[in-house]
């Protein structure tokens, strides 16, 4: 009992010396001293719609991969049909690999996410109802994976079975292995003359995109391929306007959320949206209301994305006339859906196939 009187009467004398140490600050002194809070809200209006946002000052690292991802389903859409529809959706890093038992790598990353309501007559108790709500951040960085791609034609692969939503798109390094260009007569796919093989290398592209429940990209292009291989003696060919059509989204298995003319900086303004009516929300990085509108029901924005290291080993078969027009200029057209050769990320370890 004694040690214990002891001990509690130098506790006591230390928090009074601690007290008595404390001062008081005035205005002047408080306005140098600065802080950050963990939570921002701001309220922004534009025309009728008046937007409540909550961000976190924060990053949020995610590594995680789901089975099935079916956002807006039947309804107004129809049945079975979703806004959007993936199979085994896989968030990781940028150094995530599609060799077998690579592992996870690195995590998708959210700078500063935030939560966020669109409100129509804010200041009309009568008329006033939400429009949408969406979850996104300031900055992403990562890899977003979809489905398997079990074989070496188009037919079998699944993932991205429809999308709803706008992409602005960087093709890099993509390849065509497998080019041919006939001199004589081309009929029904099959060259009745000589057939020259080669392969040509696509120069990088930039195209953006928007889709509603779509599944399939309708055209890409123009794009440029350049070839010196086809024609004899090392002859240079450029299919300067060369446009693939009607290529299943189901045939893309990755794409890289990052901003490419930053050296493989973070996008900004990526999010997930769910609207009544069509919605005009911000893009938080430059404060303006002018980029594409996410339509009625589920929408998922992705302003800058990368898709590399393609390579096609389908037949792309050419008459005589389509590659001498394509030199010059003239729309070379090529027939989808190709195979895109592209792996998911494994994101497993052992005997797992999808964790």
């Amino acid at each position: 009992m004694f040690n214990y009187k002891k001990n509690l009467l130098a506790a006591c004398c230390f928090l009074a010396a601690d007290a008595y140490s404390l001062e008081l600050m005035d205005d002047e002194s408080l306005s140098v001293e600065t802080g950050q809070s963990l939570f921002n809200s701001n309220t922004v209006t534009n025309g009728s719609m008046t937007f409540f946002r909550l961000m976190v000052d924060a990053e949020l690292q995610l590594n995680m991969n789901i089975n099935k991802v079916a956002l807006g389903c039947d309804g107004p859409n129809g049945t079975g049909v979703c806004d959007i529809d993936i199979d085994r959706l896989r968030l990781a890093g940028t150094s995530a690999s599609s060799a077998s038992d690579s592992g996870p790598g690195t995590d998708f990353m959210m700078r500063r996410p935030f939560l966020e309501f669109a409100i129509k007559n804010n200041n009309v108790a009568a008329t006033r109802q939400v429009s949408g709500i969406r979850f996104g951040a300031l900055e992403s960085l990562g890899s977003m994976s979809f489905g398997e791609n079990p074989g070496n034609n188009a037919a079998d692969d699944f993932g991205l079975n429809r999308f709803s939503g706008d992409m602005n798109v960087t093709l890099l390094n993509t390849t065509m292995s497998n080019v041919k260009a006939c001199l004589g007569v081309l009929v029904f796919g099959v060259c009745g003359g000589i057939n020259l093989s080669g392969s040509a290398n696509v120069a990088s592209h930039n195209q953006s995109f928007t889709l509603s429940r779509a599944t399939k990209i309708n055209d890409i292009g123009p794009m440029s391929a350049f070839s010196n291989n086809i024609f004899p003696f090392g002859l240079p060919t450029t299919l300067s306007n060369t446009h693939l059509l009607d290529q299943s989204l189901d045939t893309l298995h990755q794409i890289i959320v990052e901003d490419p003319s930053s050296g493989g900086q973070p996008t900004k303004d990526f999010y997930i949206g769910l609207q009544k009516e069509s919605v005009n929300w911000q893009k938080i990085s430059t404060g303006s209301f002018a980029g594409v509108a996410a339509q009625q029901g589920w929408w998922l924005s992705v302003p800058k994305v990368v898709i590399e290291d393609i390579t096609s080993n389908q037949l792309i078969q050419l008459g005589t006339f389509a590659a001498a027009v394509g030199i010059i200029g003239f729309a070379v057209n090529i027939n989808g859906p190709l195979e895109l050769g592209q792996r998911p990320v494994d994101n497993c370890w052992g005997t797992l196939t999808f964790c």
